[in-house]
């Protein structure tokens, strides 16, 4: 039997939300059948903000700011219009505030590329203090629900629009990022969210699961001549970029994967630029 992904989350966050009274959903005029349920029973603490997507990133991290747990939930498509406001006013605070975006890959279908979700990975990688998840049954989405509310971080986690099948038991460990499914050979596919679904149907031999892209587990052990990559997403940015860079061999000389300030130089204590003392070499 297939389920929804939308009322598995909000089945958990409904069970949540009667134990901590802490705990706000807010929207931007989207609907699940779960999430009506858990309007009747909690008004006060399900809030529809209408199509302003900018305003419900501020207020998620209003609301984090003074002790709140917040879960967002929206078309994803949509909730990209929020990214500066998800950067300043969530990350660099590193406020609890999950996103949970409807939507993933190419799931809204006919309604064309201003709803396609395939270019948010890449966006929303490149934001420090923010852990990405994109699972491919509702098992797995009911856990990072749970992940996210326990870790108390930024978290954005990725939801297909379609029912699936349950892949996953309810007892599994989901603490690795990733999961194996057939035996290790040489042929191996590698993949993430609904395309490991797809996958399962149609590949014989091993799939590699990812289900977390950020921070994404080690996968370098699973590249081979043979290694095969399902992702409905952009190349840049996604699955495909992610082992690739693994795999590069090269010296890095980059900014590290967190919010830079102004540094003091010693020992005279003034201010220096962001560029200088953070490893990045400076020509003269």
């Amino acid at each position: 039997m297939k389920r929804d992904f939308r009322d598995a989350v909000f089945g958990v966050l409904h069970g949540l939300m009667k134990a901590d009274p802490s705990i706000v959903i807010l929207c931007n005029d989207a609907a699940a059948w779960k999430l009506d349920e858990i309007r009747r029973e909690f008004p006060e603490r399900a809030i529809n903000v209408g199509v302003a997507e900018q305003n419900m990133m501020s207020l998620a991290a209003g609301l984090a700011s003074a002790g709140k747990k917040v879960f967002v939930y929206g078309i994803i498509a949509h909730l990209m219009r929020g990214w500066e406001q998800i950067k300043v006013g969530i990350c660099i605070p590193n406020l609890p505030v999950t996103i949970l975006g409807i939507g993933s890959g190419l799931s809204m279908g006919l309604d064309g590329p201003t709803h396609h979700a395939t270019e948010d990975v890449g966006v929303m990688r490149t934001l420090a203090n923010l852990t990405i998840y994109n699972p491919a049954d509702c098992v797995c989405a009911e856990a990072c629900v749970r992940i996210a509310y326990t870790a108390g971080t930024p978290h954005y986690i990725r939801l297909d629009k379609d029912p699936a099948h349950d892949l996953y038991r309810a007892n599994q460990d989901f603490s690795y990022g990733y999961c194996t499914f057939g035996v290790e050979k040489k042929a191996i596919t590698i993949s993430t969210g609904i395309e490991t679904q797809r996958a399962r149907c149609h590949v014989v031999k091993c799939v590699v699961d990812v289900f977390r892209l950020k921070p994404a587990p080690d996968l370098s052990g699973f590249v081979t001549e043979n290694t095969v990559i399902w992702d409905e997403h952009h190349p840049n940015g996604g699955l495909w970029s992610i082992v690739a860079e693994q795999m590069l061999d090269a010296g890095q000389t980059t900014l590290e994967d967190e919010f830079l300030g102004p540094v003091k130089r010693e020992p005279m204590g003034e201010l220096a630029w962001v560029d200088d003392g953070y490893g990045i070499p400076f020509g003269g």
